[in-house]
């Protein structure tokens, strides 16, 4: 049994091999996508948590304070512009 190379042959060998070496660079690629998505969603989610917990410490401490009445809305609308940011980033990660 005689085995000969011709051109056609090798350009496609090659070829085949680009081709497997770009799929295996798109599936780590994919992989790694999908565990930063992950590890963002999570970090979200605890920045979430913190701000609640913030938000209840402070309504603990101060709510009650006639002497912080006008610093009160202005750290309500604070905390609804961080509420919108963080809501929006969670919008942006993807599933």
């Amino acid at each position: 049994m005689q085995f000969t190379l011709d051109a056609s042959a090798v350009v496609m060998a090659v070829l085949g091999a680009l081709w497997s070496v770009c799929l295996a660079a798109v599936g780590v690629w994919v992989k790694r996508v999908q565990s930063d998505a992950e590890s963002d969603r999570r970090q979200i989610g605890l920045l979430q948590k913190n701000l609640a917990d913030f938000r209840e410490m402070v309504a603990r401490e101060c709510a009650s304070r006639d002497e912080v009445r006008n610093e009160r809305q202005e750290v309500r609308e604070l905390l609804a512009r961080i509420d919108a940011k963080i809501d929006s980033l969670s919008k942006t990660v993807p599933r």
